[in-house]
């Protein structure tokens, strides 16, 4: 673990970085470099615009898998999830199951989806799922509200947006 007031992290973490940026695959954004601005430490990828990752991982007209799941859920027709390459040799009440511990893991509000071991039980069978509320998933909208020049007033650990949206430029690491 890097110490905050360690010199030698900012080593480290541009290290680390110039070893991951080393990685090339087809679903992965390309790390271009990072930014080390006081306790800020920023990793920077490719842009890619709202939707463009979908459209290049999935053939078009495709729907994110979280997507579809919700409209099965809501069709009460989840099993049509399932490979059918399973040719029907499964349990279904267990599938269903399965995806219903998946959509509750994605429910937009943090406080309704349940932690991990509570998850496991529920996969396990040790908590019934069936009569469980499960509610609309979230979509990883929050990135895009970040824009330069936008301030926040959240912050996590004392570390506000504004660091990531307005000082970078200081300390940008090329790879």
């Amino acid at each position: 673990m890097l110490s905050a007031e360690s010199r030698q992290g900012d080593r480290e973490f541009m290290s680390e970085i110039a070893s991951v940026s080393n990685i090339s695959h087809e679903n992965l954004a390309s790390l271009h470099g990072g930014c080390i601005d006081g306790p800020c430490k920023i990793l920077v990828y490719d842009y890619m615009e709202n939707g463009s990752l979908a459209q290049t991982l999935l053939e078009l007209g495709e729907h994110y898998l979280v997507e579809k799941a919700w409209e099965m859920y809501e069709a009460d027709n989840l099993p049509r999830l399932v490979d059918p390459m399973l040719d029907g040799n499964f349990s279904e009440t267990e599938a269903v199951g399965f995806v219903k511990v998946a959509l509750l893991c994605v429910q937009e509000k943090c406080r309704l989806r349940p932690n991990m071991s509570k998850a496991i039980k529920m996969m396990r069978g040790e908590i019934d799922i069936h009569s469980t509320q499960i509610t609309r998933p979230g979509f990883i909208v929050d990135i895009m509200d970040v824009k330069i020049g936008r301030k926040s007033q959240s912050s996590v650990r004392g570390i506000t947006n504004r660091c990531i949206a307005n000082r970078c430029s200081p300390r940008l690491y090329p790879l």
